[in-house]
């Protein structure tokens, strides 16, 4: 049988400025259901979730565009009592806020303003709402003492206690339980799990096994917009149309359809991947440049190179902050975290290789004059185009004119026709035995250049 429908939302638009924040969201809500909205930071849920009691209102560049009904009535009527729509539909913040006031007053405080005198029926209301909150065997002998002087989940309990003490229909809460510990954590939930029989609750979190663990229903946001709404066990445990199948509260894949929550967190972990690759390249690049200008003194591609450097620096951060966000956001295992973890450390690992190249560019700079250096010379290759493939001989008119075979080097070389990968020896004896590598030769290479610094000091 369905559920009766709290809150209905039909093509949601908003705007601050002319910035568009919410781009057409339709998304409803039942009676007696906890919805968890998820999603990046700054995808939007908080906007939206403001949106349901008009707590957008009161910033002067926002505007909402479309429909949203609270049992059928238009919440943005202007016959709407703003008052009486956020005693249906309270709210309840990421921090906690109690007033400075006695627990007792902030708990019928907005009793007080609708009216309210009876002593006891506020004795009554504090004392039902504080149960509901799980609190009132904690603070029962203390309710004329400071709200303040309560721990961050005590406070933020007490804060529920008021919103329930108008009796609303409705609960937003905005990531309730972030700025608290694990124990005041699980209290909150396991309280909420209670309410959701009497009232309809709509949550914020990014925490994802909250969301598994305690909705009803998930909606994912992503850029504004509304990527997916759905049973909370389909999004989270089922793929391909099978249930009962989970892995550490994430989507896996059982059959050639993927659940969207991993199809999702697979084309990020791409990107991921090509950022870094792109990254290598980028690193590989600055070492080639810089060596090049070194070799042939020239200073203007030595300042690019150094110019070019903080676009490995802000790529680097780029993946830092793009790892962090998937490990918070994701909660990854095993292979994927192993993976994430090592696009930090080896990005590091890059961005400090383009730190090298600049200070070779550097030391090209500062070399005064532009007189070639004959030892420089003497040791330096020429830089041709690449080629698929490479070999050398030996200058040695009695050597073999056929290529080197692997093994070590020839006892002299002509000039190489590209940088070096791997060792080669003459086929001829009379090649001599092999130097060593500060001896300065160069050696073959079968791939595209490369240069071997072990070849040379």
């Amino acid at each position: 049988m369905a559920k009766t429908k709290v809150i209905t939302s039909e093509n949601v638009k908003l705007h601050y400025g002319d910035f568009e924040a919410l781009h057409g969201i339709n998304l409803d809500f039942a009676e007696h259901e906890i919805t968890a909205l998820i999603g990046p930071s700054g995808c939007g849920k908080s906007t939206y979730l403001r949106c349901l009691n008009r707590m957008n209102d009161l910033i002067p560049t926002a505007r909402v565009e479309g429909d949203i009904r609270l049992r059928g009535q238009d919440i943005y009527a202007p016959s709407q009592d703003v008052v009486q729509l956020r005693k249906s539909v309270g709210m309840v913040f990421q921090q906690p806020n109690p007033f400075p006031f006695s627990i007792y007053e902030n708990v019928v405080y907005g009793l007080r303003l609708a009216g309210v005198k009876d002593r006891a029926v506020l004795d009554e209301a504090v004392e039902t709402s504080l149960q509901q909150a799980a609190i009132w065997d904690e603070v029962k002998d203390k309710l004329h003492e400071s709200a303040l002087s309560l721990s961050g989940g005590q406070q933020q309990r007490v804060v529920i206690g008021r919103v329930l003490a108008v009796k609303p229909e409705v609960i937003l809460m905005d990531e309730p339980t972030s700025a608290l510990d694990p124990i005041s954590s699980s209290q909150i939930e396991n309280m909420l799990l209670a309410l959701r029989h009497d009232y309809t609750i709509i949550l914020v979190t990014h925490n994802m096994h909250q969301a598994s663990r305690i909705s009803d229903k998930t909606a994912f946001f992503l850029q504004g917009r509304l990527v997916e709404a759905a049973p909370t066990k389909q999004i989270f445990f089922e793929s391909s149309g099978k249930r009962n199948r989970r892995l550490h509260y994430r989507p896996v894949r059982l059959g050639r359809r993927r659940n969207p929550m991993r199809r999702l967190f697979s084309d990020e972990l791409n990107d991921l991947h090509v950022r870094f690759s792109e990254m290598g390249m980028m690193a590989n690049e600055a070492i080639f440049k810089s060596v090049r200008a070194f070799v042939n003194h020239d200073k203007d591609a030595a300042r690019a190179v150094i110019a070019d450097d903080k676009h490995i620096n802000k790529r680097e951060v780029d993946l830092e902050n793009r790892s962090f966000e998937l490990i918070a956001l994701q909660q990854p295992v095993t292979t994927d975290l192993r993976i994430i973890v090592t696009v930090m450390k080896a990005s590091s690992d890059l961005e400090r290789m383009g730190d090298h190249a600049v200070s070779i560019a550097k030391s090209t700079i500062r070399v005064k004059g532009e007189t070639r250096v004959p030892e420089i010379e003497r040791k330096s290759p020429t830089w041709p185009a690449p080629s698929s493939k490479w070999s050398m001989r030996c200058s040695t008119p009695t050597c073999s004119p056929m290529p080197c075979a692997p093994g070590k080097l020839p006892k002299k070389t002509t000039a190489s026709t590209s940088f070096p990968t791997t060792f080669t020896t003459c086929a001829s004896t009379a090649c001599g035995p092999t130097p060593t590598p500060s001896s300065g030769r160069w050696i073959t290479c079968w791939s595209r250049p490369i240069w071997n610094a072990s070849a040379i000091t």
